[in-house]
């Protein structure tokens, strides 16, 4: 059995969120997906996702093999990710895929307790275990 793996914490559920966003509060693999695709969830959190045409694409578009790998580390998600692309990327801005591979290499090195400070490189071994 493969473990789910946050790549961003859930955000919190409340009463005046749209459908797609309630969704998401309780969905980490497509919140997942919208977060290494979606960059001003960093700033903007659920709202990003109002009316959102990425957040109802990976909504509606979602499959169990796309899902199964977005329990994976984000750079295994990544080999697997042209395979499942045009299942739900058929809307989304043409350089998203630059911004996807980028967010999910900063995921990645948050999941493995890298840090830079400069020229120097921390590596977190607990966290990484």
């Amino acid at each position: 059995m493969v473990k789910e793996l946050a790549y961003y914490e859930l955000p919190p559920h409340n009463i005046s969120l749209d459908h797609v966003q309630g969704i998401f509060c309780f969905d980490q693999q497509k919140w997942n997906l919208f977060g290494l695709v979606e960059p001003r969830i960093d700033t903007e959190g659920i709202e990003a996702a109002r009316d959102n045409p990425i957040a109802h694409s990976i909504n509606s578009g979602m499959f169990i093999e796309l899902r199964q790998s977005l329990m994976l580390p984000p750079a295994q998600f990544l080999d697997q990710w042209e395979e499942w692309a045009w299942h739900v990327d058929g809307e989304w801005p043409s350089g998203y895929r630059a911004v996807l591979k980028h967010r999910a290499h900063q995921v990645q090195r948050k999941l493995l307790g890298v840090t830079e400070v400069g020229n120097v490189i921390s590596v977190n071994f607990r966290r990484s275990a």
